[in-house]
């Protein structure tokens, strides 16, 4: 077709969608050898250990082995003045409070952050979510004057608060700490907090931790403060690991170094699911399956937790119930990534993270099960929302008169952009109705009228 605004596609998937190919990274034949003799595999191993490690060998045993030196986390920029703030509060008293980002990584980070609070010894802990439809997204100085008369005298941020300047000239105005804990990138200049503990910061480099989730950075905050106090321990070897491999799976970070240790570590913790609502999850979602012998309002518990209704047994009969769950190995991609993340997810876009925060705090089965079968409920609802803003924007797409021109020469373009105007729609879903993007590779903006 002349002058067809749209270059010629590089494949396109089964579904139609347009895709481009990555070339692999090129390695040297050498450090190919050299590794396959170290690590007796083959040369395909390793020249796919290798391009997975930027060519360095030292990485590529790692990868291998599932190993990562841990990083003394007290000699981390920022964290031991905070963990010398954090153990003031403990001695005073003093009432803190978590500023979390709503979503799987925040939520996350939240949780690790108030038992490990807890666990020194703090009795005052509030965690705080923004709503969205309510607050917005990020660290807001709006709220400060609230938490103030609340008696707040240290703020603990959880997977935001790089870039709330303002919020934190608030708190200092009115005498409260802040602590920053992201993993964002940093704006044009950093905020005024007591501390930041941030791997995108520039002292952060010779550590290579850049790939961390929040959670990741509220983790080694936390190790750093037991450590402090002497109480690693007393906690299990692998507490929070739990939590670290879902935050990771929720934000999308790399599974390589240290993430890549959390992550083989985190997956044998969730299979066990000791959190009641780790159990849930993995129930409701049919990741585990329930036997015979449970039932449910309205019908008899068979191939998976319907969540018409709830789990019928005792309170003292949880271990019973535990014994008819039939456990099975998980898969980080089909199991965490696509099954538990968007069902916490779905807290903070439809309703409120709090839901999904207290679901991975219960301590009782049964009400775990409740909170988990209205997060499945409000997961199907998101998802369907989302097929009808994606259907309504192909339809509209498909209709541009470039688009019906170019028929099967519709390929990807540098020239063009589609900018889509919706009647109405939600707005904590259109990032994920933006990824039509990938079915044309082309520029897109939103204009929408939202229903919030």
């Amino acid at each position: 077709m002349k002058n067809n605004i749209f270059s010629k596609p590089i494949m396109a998937n089964i579904t139609g969608t347009f895709a481009r190919w990555n070339r692999p990274v090129a390695v040297d034949p050498a450090q190919v050898n050299n590794l396959s003799e170290i690590l007796s595999v083959s040369r395909e191993t390793s020249s796919l250990l290798l391009r997975r490690t930027a060519g360095r060998i030292s990485p590529a045993v790692d990868l291998w082995a599932g190993e990562y030196p841990f990083p003394g986390a007290i000699s981390l920029p920022g964290i031991e003045e905070s963990v010398h703030r954090l153990g003031q509060a403990v001695g005073s008293q003093e009432h803190v409070l978590v500023y979390s980002d709503f979503d799987a990584d925040g939520i996350t980070s939240a949780v690790i952050l108030k038992e490990v609070l807890e666990f020194a010894g703090i009795r005052n802990v509030t965690v705080f979510f923004p709503c969205r439809f309510q607050d917005g997204y990020g660290f807001h100085p709006g709220l400060i004057d609230g938490f103030h008369m609340q008696g707040v005298n240290l703020i603990i941020t959880a997977d935001c608060g790089i870039t709330g300047w303002d919020a934190c000239d608030k708190a200092k105005s009115l005498g409260i700490d802040v602590i920053i804990t992201d993993h964002h990138r940093i704006g044009p200049y950093l905020p005024e907090a007591l501390s930041i503990i941030n791997p995108q910061l520039p002292s952060w480099k010779p550590f290579e931790l850049q790939g961390l989730s929040g959670a990741g950075v509220a983790y080694l905050l936390a190790r750093a403060f037991l450590e402090e106090k002497g109480l690693m321990d007393e906690i299990p070897r692998d507490w929070a690991i739990d939590m670290l491999a879902l935050s990771i799976a929720g934000d999308g970070q790399p599974v390589t170094g240290l993430n890549r240790v959390w992550v083989k570590e985190g997956l044998n913790v969730l299979q066990q699911a000791r959190r009641p609502g780790i159990l849930a999850l993995l129930c409701v979602s049919g990741i585990f399956r329930i036997k015979e012998g449970y039932r449910q309002h309205g019908g008899t518990v068979s191939d998976r937790a319907s969540t018409q209704g709830l789990v019928d047994f005792d309170a003292g009969d949880e271990q019973a119930f535990n014994d008819r769950v039939e456990v099975r190995d998980l898969e980080f991609e089909r199991d965490v990534m696509f099954g538990l993340v968007p069902r916490i997810n779905a807290a903070g876009r439809l309703s409120h993270a709090g839901r999904a925060f207290e679901l991975l705090c219960e301590s009782n089965l049964h009400r775990a099960f409740e909170i988990a079968a209205g997060l499945d409920k409000l997961n199907r609802q998101r998802r369907s929302i989302e097929q009808a803003m994606l259907e309504e924007c192909y339809k509209t797409i498909d209709s541009l008169a470039p688009v019906r021109t170019a028929g099967d020469e519709l390929s990807p373009c540098e020239e063009a952009a589609v900018t889509l105007h919706m009647g109405s729609t939600h707005l904590l879903l259109c990032g994920q109705v933006q990824g039509c993007q990938l079915s044309y590779n082309i520029p897109r903006a939103w204009l929408a009228r939202c229903c919030v």
